[in-house]
């Protein structure tokens, strides 16, 4: 639905820049729909259109696919309250479940001390993604295990939300884009 909002806008801003409404952006309108439609701006490995994530950094989120990667969420039951943004690179969960379970299969590369106790796990997954799971009080992993999906990983501290961070190349990325959630 979000994509049919969008393309609908973008064909709007053409067909208003065609019409002349605007006369000095009359040419803006053909620029546009060429760029767009070039085949050498398409990149086949992302799946989107090059010159608009660019531009947009944004704009991954209507255009983008994440590729092959697919994550469960890592708690049931659960409701975000606590989106990804670029200023805080996490999303977290609130649930009545304490179990935390991994995203996907890979290997536990840290199983790290936090604040007041907090515990954190790392799995490295197949995909190459790296998921950081947060506010566990207690860890049922080590280092060098082998996980799969669905496995479980810990127990969230009492009273908090369970924190997800996930990191493509070392860099954190929304994890919405993985989990389907967009």
């Amino acid at each position: 639905m979000r994509n049919l909002a969008v393309a609908s806008a973008l064909v709007l801003c053409a067909v208003t820049l065609r019409a002349g409404v605007i006369p000095e952006l009359g040419g803006a309108a053909d620029a546009v729909l060429t760029a767009a439609t070039d085949d050498s701006l398409l990149d086949e490995q992302l799946g989107r259109l090059s010159f608009v994530s660019a531009l947009f950094p944004e704009a991954t989120l209507v255009f983008g696919e994440a590729g092959n990667a697919t994550l469960a969420e890592p708690v049931s039951g659960g409701m975000v309250v606590h989106a990804w943004s670029a200023a805080e690179p996490y999303m977290a969960w609130r649930t009545a479940s304490a179990e935390v379970k991994a995203s996907a299969g890979g290997e536990v590369i840290g199983v790290y001390h936090g604040d007041g106790g907090e515990r954190l796990v790392q799995v490295m997954g197949n995909d190459g993604l790296a998921c950081l799971y947060g506010n566990l009080g207690q860890v049922m992993v080590q280092t060098g295990d082998a996980v799969q999906a669905g496995d479980a990983l810990g127990i969230l501290m009492p009273g908090t939300d369970c924190v997800f961070e996930v990191r493509r190349n070392g860099v954190s990325v929304d994890p919405a884009l993985y989990l389907g959630q967009l």
